[in-house]
């Protein structure tokens, strides 16, 4: 073990139990201002935690949007939202590995935000709870294959949970060959398709003119396919 290794072990074990104090402390209390704290999770490597996104990564979450999901697909307004629900997974040098980001909405919420999901989809949420919709998830090309997705996954299921989601909406990105790269952490994780909703992201690359990494300038003819989890 290096020095580094030490000095990330010793941070980490005072972060998670001061975490720890202050997330039970506000779900006792129910303090006002820090009803989106959400605790970090630690993951096999003790020198890499999953912790609530914050101004200070929004540079690096960008940069590693724009890469791997297509450039200008995420803005920094969906990860500002005070209602998000965002979380990155940080090395124990502070690099910003990947990221994961989602809302909870209701049924009628869900409807106005996104008429892309077919009726027949949004009549099987339940009407008056809330619903949680992912919206991205990406991890650096270095760091793929390392765990970090998994954590970021899993981190935002249970914040869901943990804020009395009823279940999870989840569109799957898929690829105009039928490839759908997040499919085995769906099945993993207890998730069931719904159905594929074809050329999910064509108007709004349309309307936002970013560029799909697959179809290149818009519009993009990828498709999604539409994942449910219940409590």
């Amino acid at each position: 073990m290096n020095k580094y290794d030490f000095v990330a072990n010793i941070n980490i074990k005072w972060f998670d139990w001061l975490c720890n104090v202050y997330y039970f402390v506000n779900k006792a209390l129910n303090l006002p201002g820090l009803k989106q704290f959400r605790k970090p999770v630690l993951m096999k490597k003790p020198d890499i935690i999953i912790e609530p996104l914050t101004s200070h990564h929004l540079k690096e979450v960008l940069q590693i949007a724009d890469n791997q999901l297509g450039k200008g697909y995420v803005e920094t307004r969906f990860l500002t939202d005070p209602e998000a629900i965002a979380h990155v997974a940080v090395s124990h040098l502070g690099r910003v590995l990947g990221f994961s980001c989602g809302k909870l909405f209701t049924r009628k919420e869900l409807g106005l935000l996104n008429k892309k999901l077919p009726d027949e989809l949004l009549r099987f949420l339940p009407d008056k709870s809330k619903t949680g919709l992912t919206l991205s998830l990406a991890v650096d090309g270095k760091a793929q294959h390392q765990g970090v997705g998994s954590a970021l996954f899993e981190a935002r299921i249970r914040t869901f949970f943990n804020h009395d989601a009823s279940g999870i909406l989840m569109p799957g990105w898929q690829k105009p060959d039928g490839s759908t790269s997040i499919d085995p952490l769906a099945q993993k994780y207890g998730f069931k398709a719904l159905g594929i909703v074809k050329n999910f992201f064509c108007h709004d690359s349309l309307k936002r003119q970013y560029r799909c990494p697959v179809c290149g300038p818009p519009p993009c003819r990828c498709g999604a396919v539409v994942y449910w989890k219940g409590v």
